[in-house]
C-alpha cells in the first residue's frame, strides 16, 4: 500500500481508498485510471499496429505473387519470342539454303563456250547470258565484243531452239520462280543484277547486288529495223510462251532506273537476251 495526495484537501490518504477520511472528497483513483487509459490505449494501438501489420504483409504477398506471377510471364513470353526467332531465322536460313545454291558451270559442246550457273528455287540457270552464233541471232551493233560482254540477241523462233542440249529456254511460270526467290516483282532486280555494268542513275536502281549469283547484265535489243538500243541500260529475256494470236511473245526486263522486275510482251522478230534453265 502506497500514499497517496488527496486533490482536495492535500492529506495524504491510502491508494487504495476511495474517499478521503479527513475531508470526505472522492478520490477517483487517477493514477489506475491513467494506468489503465495507457493499458487500453497501448491495446488499441497493439491492435491498430497488428492490423495495419497484417494489411501490410497481406498486401506484400500479393504484391510479391503479382510481380512473381508477372516475372513468371514476361519471362515465359520473352523465352517463346526468342524461340519463335531462333525457329524463324533456322527456316529462313534453310529456305534460303535451298533456294540459292551455286551449281556445277555449263560447257556448251557446241562450240565450247563455258558459262556459270546458279540453281534458283529447284531449276539450275545460266548465270551469263547465252552466246551462240547461229541464223537469227546477233552481237550488239553488230559488234562482236559486245557478244563477248553481253551475250547474243536472239529472235524468238531462233530463242526456243538455241539452248544447249539439256537445257531449255525459260517458261513464264520458271521466271516467276527465279523472281519471286530474289524478293519479287518490285525489289528482286537489285538482287539478280551484275553489281557492275548498269548505268547509273539517281535514287534506286543502276547496278545490284547479284546476291542471287544471276549477274544479271544490260545486254539491250534489236528492232525489226535492224537498228539497236539499250546496250548498258536494259536487259530483256525472252520466255518460251507466246502471246494469244501468235504475234508475240512474253519476255521478262531489267532497267538501270529501278529495282524492279517487269514483264511484257514483244514482236517474236525482235531481238531479245536468252537464259537457258533446266531441271
Amino acid at each position: 500500500m502506497a500514499l497517496i495526495k488527496c486533490p482536495e484537501c492535500g492529506s495524504k490518504v491510502s491508494d487504495t481508498a476511495s474517499v478521503c477520511v479527513k475531508c470526505g472528497f472522492k478520490i477517483n483513483k487517477p493514477v489506475e485510471r491513467a494506468v489503465g487509459s495507457v493499458s487500453r490505449f497501448g491495446q488499441s494501438l497493439w491492435k491498430e499496429h497488428i492490423s495495419r501489420a497484417a494489411g501490410f504483409v497481406a498486401r506484400s504477398a500479393r504484391s510479391t505473387w503479382n510481380l512473381h506471377r508477372t516475372v513468371v510471364i514476361v519471362s515465359a513470353a520473352v523465352l517463346a519470342a526468342a524461340i519463335l526467332a531462333v525457329a524463324a531465322i533456322a527456316v529462313a536460313g534453310g529456305q534460303k539454303h535451298q533456294s540459292i545454291q551455286a551449281a556445277k558451270p555449263l560447257k556448251d559442246e557446241r562450240d565450247g563456250r563455258k558459262y556459270k550457273a546458279v540453281k534458283v528455287g529447284g531449276y539450275t540457270w545460266m548465270a551469263e547470258n547465252l552466246n551462240y552464233e547461229t541464223d537469227g541471232s546477233w552481237c550488239y551493233d553488230s559488234d562482236k565484243s559486245n557478244c563477248k560482254r553481253y551475250g547474243g540477241l536472239y529472235d524468238w523462233n531462233t530463242a526456243k531452239s538455241v539452248c544447249p542440249p539439256g537445257w531449255r529456254l525459260p517458261s513464264r511460270a520458271e521466271w516467276n520462280n527465279l523472281v519471286t526467290a530474289a524478293g519479287g516483282w518490285e525489289s528482286g532486280g537489285k538482287r539478280l543484277k551484275s553489281t557492275r555494268g548498269w548505268g547509273v542513275s539517281k535514287g534506286s536502281g543502276g547496278s545490284g547486288s547479284d546476291s542471287v549469283g544471276f549477274a544479271a547484265l544490260p545486254g539491250g535489243y534489236r528492232y525489226t529495223s535492224g537498228n539497236f538500243n539499250g546496250a548498258g541500260t536494259d536487259a530483256r529475256w525472252w520466255s518460251s510462251a507466246e502471246k494469244k494470236g501468235g504475234g508475240a511473245a512474253y519476255y521478262r526486263g531489267m532497267r538501270s532506273t529501278s529495282d524492279s522486275v517487269y514483264k511484257y510482251n514483244g514482236y517474236k522478230s525482235l531481238g531479245y537476251s536468252v537464259r537457258c534453265v533446266r531441271d
